[in-house]
């Protein structure tokens, strides 16, 4: 399409256009909090981090694509794109296409030779929505592969309740759970480095965020073995999995990051664990428990 030009966004001053432009495209299938949308932009910003493109008619935005850039310390240099929006009425004209040429330019100059559709810390999905046909479309055109399966996972909380079974593992494990407390932090850090050091920036975050009282603590004889995230409306720091807290009228809470030491898993410790913590998002007077990105579905639903 003639007339568009195709750039790279430094500031936050567009952040109320993508936001609109979110929903006219997708914000009734969709919908996304103005504060959670500006939430995934700051670490776009920063060059190591990631970027945003978009597409101009004249003055006025019609298109972007969000993209983030895994940290090295993962291993290898890759990105995920977390989306591509175009204008309704604009779109199959060639914009979304030239927003991924430049995207995959950019990466490519700066030595980045892999690429994903979804995921990463500041993720819209973890991948492509199963109903967004159209999207998978696009980008098979471009040779992505889409074979991967993730899901996110829900469920109602009115008659949650832990399992006997799993009350038991813990009473023969002689673990106990217990909310984090500042004196827990080195003991914590020193845990993940040990059995989850991936897991140790999703860790600091909640902790800078002053939120270490929901992050639950699994302990052996007065040792940490096993650890998890949990999130309510009251967080302060919320993260992707409360994205969706529009769709169930802010009665969205959530967990994350089953993380039991080696010499403790297979004994039922990661279920029970798990239940205790959906107990306590309960208690915090959420109505339902998201679970977001997840290849383990068949853990959860039982």
């Amino acid at each position: 399409m003639k007339n568009i030009k195709i750039k790279d966004i430094k500031t936050t001053e567009c952040i109320d256009d993508f936001y609109t432009l979110w929903n006219i495209t997708l914000g009734k299938k969709y919908p996304l909090s103005r504060n959670t949308f500006r939430f995934m932009f700051p670490a776009r910003l920063n060059n190591r981090k990631g970027g945003i493109i978009a597409a101009f008619n004249k003055n006025k935005i019609v298109g972007y694509l969000l993209y983030e850039i895994l940290p090295i310390s993962w291993g290898r240099p890759w990105t995920a794109i977390s989306t591509i929006i175009v204008e309704p009425n604009l779109q199959r004209k060639g914009i979304g296409t030239e927003l991924l040429k430049y995207y995959e330019s950019k990466i490519k100059r700066l030595g980045i030779s892999e690429t994903c559709v979804g995921g990463f810390a500041y993720r819209i999905w973890p991948g492509i929505p199963e109903d967004l046909k159209i999207a998978q479309m696009f980008f098979r055109k471009y040779s992505y592969n889409l074979e991967e399966t993730v899901c996110d996972l829900v469920i109602q909380l009115k008659d949650y309740k832990i399992k006997n079974i799993y009350k038991k593992a813990i009473e023969k494990a002689e673990v106990r759970i217990t909310n984090a407390q500042w004196d827990d932090l080195i003991p914590v850090i020193t845990f993940l480095k040990k059995e989850y050091p991936w897991y140790i920036g999703y860790i600091f975050k909640m902790i800078s965020a002053e939120d270490m009282e929901n992050i639950l603590i699994m302990k052996k004889n007065n040792k940490i073995c096993g650890i998890i995230q949990t999130y309510n409306p009251k967080s302060n720091y919320s993260y992707a999995n409360l994205h969706w807290s529009k769709v169930f009228k802010g009665n969205l809470g959530s967990c994350a990051g089953v993380a039991i030491a080696r010499k403790y898993q297979k004994k039922g410790l990661g279920a029970a664990l798990f239940q205790t913590v959906v107990e306590y998002v309960q208690k915090q007077g959420v109505k339902y428990c998201y679970i977001d990105w997840t290849d383990l579905p068949e853990f959860y639903i039982k």
